[in-house]
């Protein structure tokens, strides 16, 4: 771990303030979205907390909220939100590749799949307004069917690079993206909440 010489504090990596923001934005998505969506379900943070297999095995199948039914059932969601300054990045990415050598996440749901594991339900990706107490974009995809088609060959996928060099990634454009693997398509411009069947 590097250390900040100022404090001796361990030094924070880009990914912990986004993953503390993307934190700071779930009240928005469970008001603005999922309360909708999933009417009387709860919405329980599994990212907190690591340390035990069962969460190592959700996280390893892509899911960092557990959706806990008035029933009883369950179902489990990725996420991932865009801050403002990254609106114009208008596809769905998963980390491909890390030169650290640490799992990323595609490599982590190809994973669960060849073991014939457990894979998350959904995958919410969200851009957040200007505010940031809202979101201008909100699309939840049917997370499951959509990477057996990328893997079957059905979907085809792009390779970008972040420009720090941390990662390169998969990604397809929202708009290649038929509209059977979408839960939910909303867009602040056109305010009506789309859900697909």
């Amino acid at each position: 771990m590097v250390m900040n010489q100022q404090n001796s504090q361990p030094k924070k990596k880009p990914w912990q303030d986004d993953a503390k923001w993307a934190l700071e934005m779930q009240p928005l998505a469970i008001t603005q979205f999922y309360s909708e969506l999933w009417p009387g379900a709860r919405i329980v943070e599994l990212d907190m907390e690591r340390k035990n297999e069962l969460a190592q095995a959700i996280d390893i199948g892509g899911a960092d909220k557990m959706i806990q039914f008035p029933d009883r059932g369950l179902a489990f969601l990725g996420q991932r939100f865009r801050r403002p300054h990254q609106k114009r990045y208008d596809d769905f990415t998963l980390r491909r590749d890390r030169p650290s050598g640490m799992m990323t996440e595609f490599q982590k749901v190809v994973l669960a799949l060849e073991r014939g594991g457990f894979l998350a339900g959904y995958y919410a990706y969200g851009h957040v307004n200007e505010e940031e107490d809202g979101f201008i974009r909100m699309r939840i995809l049917r997370f499951r069917e959509f990477i057996e088609a990328v893997l079957c060959g059905d979907l085809r996928l792009g390779i970008g690079y972040n420009p720090n060099g941390s990662s390169t990634f998969w990604k397809v454009p929202f708009r290649a993206i038929p509209a059977r693997f979408f839960l939910i398509d909303y867009a602040q411009d056109k305010p009506q909440l789309k859900l697909f069947e």
